[in-house]
């Protein structure tokens, strides 16, 4: 039940705490069902909570990415409108100075 150094890990708690209500519920299958039945919806909650977190911070951070590619300065591919755009306002500009 408990690791080398002592302490116990999340799964050797959750399957004592599992065992308990096993044991607590005594030979009613109604109630191991229902204990079955909360402690899985317990775990997809969580399971789905996590998931869906970690879903929102990957894609946080892959729009944290474009923007900073964005804003670096790098060059970065253009439409054609886009480049001859870009071509005449250089030229505009060298006439100007």
């Amino acid at each position: 039940m408990a690791d080398q150094d002592g302490s116990a890990s999340l799964g050797s708690v959750a399957l004592s705490i599992f065992n308990k209500l096993w044991g607590w519920t005594g030979t009613s299958e109604t109630w191991r069902k229902l204990v079955v039945s909360v402690v899985l919806v317990v775990v997809l909650l969580w399971a789905l909570t996590v998931f869906f977190g970690a879903l929102r911070k990957a894609f946080d951070s892959a729009f944290k990415l474009i923007e900073a590619f964005k804003s670096s300065g790098l060059p970065r591919f253009m439409k054609r409108e886009d480049r001859i755009k870009v071509r005449r306002r250089t030229q505009f500009c060298a006439v100007l100075v």
